[in-house]
């Protein structure tokens, strides 16, 4: 196995954009540094910090100079579009007039939480980082969430200051889960304060939820975008930033869907494109971690072409 893409493939569960250059930098760097190490203990942590604050150092500032990471940009909402307001404003609690960059919504259907978060991050014309966003499973572990929460209450130390950190799916916890979430909100809040924090964002797909009636305070209505503008962001994601990512559906089964797909990687073939074809599966018991294995397995597969 290529250490260089294992050393990639890890990256990525961080940000969805890699400078290729400093990447390579960054990788020789690190082979040095875990030698001086020893491979373990605080030096090791060290070395690994330092090749990623390589990696991922600014890329540019806000309007009040503040150095801020990397995102991948897209087109807003269309003039005039349906539900095309920013929302998440700030919320002033009365009581101790701080304001709690945390909010939470919850939507009519499962069917609704994808499309509601796409949402938010449509409206801020950027696609979200992996780093951003938590979907809820019941396989959901508490170090998950608390990791995410760790980053929103630190994202200004780490030019983050513009990033929404979200957890969605929250109907998909256990009672004991999201009394859990509850608790680590209240208390990391408390221990380290928002000085430093950026937004939390947390989406229900269902009523009556223990952490949404908990935090009921901070409730807020963020209606998703009409379905065209959902797509046309789409379109532009991956026109951008999908490498030729490409959709191809059917009304029934058996419509002709894999033939069709080979058809096009043949023509393209013939023209002399360095292509291959490569089948994934996808069924419902797969994981996010099982698809990137399924996925990276295929481009081993597939040699030097593009799948």
């Amino acid at each position: 196995e290529d250490p260089r893409e294992s050393f990639r493939a890890m990256l990525y569960a961080v940000s969805a954009t890699l400078d290729d250059s400093r990447t390579q930098v960054a990788l020789d760097k690190w082979n040095a540094l875990r030698s001086e190490s020893g491979g373990e203990g605080l030096g090791f942590l060290e070395a690994l910090g330092q090749v990623l604050d390589a990696i991922f150092q600014p890329y540019g500032a806000d309007a009040s100079g503040t150095s801020l990471a990397q995102v991948r940009s897209i087109t807003g909402p269309s003039p005039g579009a349906l539900n095309a307001a920013d929302l998440l404003v700030m919320v002033e609690d009365e009581s101790s007039n701080n304001q709690l960059p945390v909010f939470v919504a919850c939507c009519d259907a499962p069917a609704a939480v994808i499309p509601t978060v796409f949402s938010v991050y449509v409206r801020r014309r950027r696609l979200p980082e992996p780093s951003e966003i938590l979907f809820c499973t019941s396989a959901t572990t508490a170090e998950e969430l608390e990791l995410l929460l760790r980053r929103f209450l630190g994202a200004r130390r780490h030019r983050r200051a513009d990033h929404i950190f979200c957890i969605a799916d929250l109907h998909k916890l256990s009672y004991t889960q999201q009394c859990l979430l509850v608790d680590m909100l209240r208390s990391r809040l408390h221990e380290y304060g928002t000085d430093s924090a950026s937004t939390l964002l947390l989406v229900a797909g269902k009523p009556r939820q223990l952490a949404v009636n908990a935090l009921s305070s901070q409730a807020v209505e963020i209606p998703p975008l009409e379905p065209e503008e959902l797509r046309r962001a789409c379109e532009a994601a991956f026109r951008l930033y999908g490498a030729d990512t490409r959709a191809v559906a059917s009304v029934i089964n058996g419509g002709g869907k894999t033939q069709h797909i080979q058809a096009q990687v043949a023509a393209r073939q013939a023209r002399g494109e360095a292509l291959a074809y490569a089948k994934v599966m996808l069924r419902e018991p797969s994981s996010e971690a099982s698809l990137v294995s399924a996925l990276l397995g295929a481009r081993r597969l597939s040699g030097d072409g593009r799948g």
